[in-house]
């Protein structure tokens, strides 16, 4: 049971060092392969090595002898190997033996360095307004010693990537991308972009105008502006006159009824279209006939004329 705790707590731990690198030393023969590992601090070590060796941490006057007396607070590992863990591989040299061969030389060293300092990633390079489902791509300069990148995303956002690029898909949501440079034992501080996630229009409001008119007369329509539109686009009837990028435009009708269209536009794409139906009158009523009716009738009499 305390060896199945162990193990457990050994997994959790390795499992919360976000950029840990694991180190395996193994055996050949009576050495340990490689006989020094260079690691950073932070990192882990892993001894997989044959079910006759172990690996326990001695001093340097007992590594030179080869001597097999422990370190007091160092690592040992079981027969067949195991797991060191960061706790015990503090900055410096640790010297190590096999136990029951340490007289024939079976020995080896884990070089521990301090974990360096990286700088902020510089600006990163990419668009910051951009339409909602399009894919971008993100990019910075290398930072000098980092191992791998990390990139944050607006919520919603789909994109992946442990390097100095990134190719995203946006989400209607806006916000931060960021980045930092890490190596195992540290990250550096974050760069970061803010990025505005744009979409297209609304479909404009009801059509303001008249929707009974004259031919050949002249007639204004319109729409109530929309704040994230850049231009509109019109539409009428075949023989009419008019043109406009904004909310309204004067038109002169020709013979023919039909519908006026608008739509709103941005660097996005165009709104859904909004559409009133016009009824166009072609033709002044003829002069009325000759009145018939009496021409000469008496005071207060009733006449009909038609």
């Amino acid at each position: 049971m305390k060896l199945k705790s162990l193990l457990t707590l050994l997994l959790i731990t390795v499992s919360t060092s976000a950029f840990c690198t694991i180190w395996t030393i193994n055996t050949s023969g009576f050495t340990y392969t490689p006989a020094t590992t260079n690691i950073l601090f932070g990192d882990t070590v892993v001894f997989t090595i044959g079910g006759s060796h172990d690996a326990r941490e001695v001093s340097l006057t007992t590594w030179n002898a080869n001597g097999n007396t422990p370190l007091p607070g160092g690592f040992q590992t079981a027969f067949g190997g195991g797991m060191v863990l960061p706790a015990q591989l503090a900055v410096g040299t640790h010297y190590f033996v096999c136990t029951p061969h340490a007289s024939f030389g079976m020995k080896g060293t884990i070089v521990v360095s301090p974990c360096p300092t990286l700088t902020q990633p510089g600006l990163i390079t990419g668009s910051s307004t951009i339409c909602s489902g399009t894919s971008n791509t993100y990019s910075i300069s290398p930072v000098a010693g980092s191992t791998s990148y990390t990139w944050t995303l607006p919520g919603g956002w789909s994109g992946t990537s442990s390097t100095t690029s990134i190719t995203t898909t946006s989400s209607p949501t806006s916000g931060n991308i960021s980045v930092t440079a890490n190596v195992s034992c540290s990250s550096s501080s974050p760069q970061t972009l803010a990025v505005t996630v744009a979409s297209i229009p609304p479909t404009p409001a009801p059509i303001a105008g008249n929707t009974t008119i004259c031919t050949s007369s002249s007639n204004t329509y319109s729409v109530v502006s929309i704040p994230s539109a850049t231009s509109y686009t019109w539409t009428y009837p075949v023989g009419w006159t008019g043109t406009s990028s904004t909310n309204s435009i004067a038109t002169t009708c020709g013979s023919l009824s039909g519908n006026i269209t608008v739509t709103a536009n941005n660097s996005c794409g165009s709104s859904p279209l909004r559409t009133a139906a016009i009824t166009v009158v072609n033709n002044i009523p003829n002069t009325p006939t000759s009145v018939n009716g009496n021409t000469e009738i008496c005071a207060l009499t009733v006449n009909s004329y038609n």
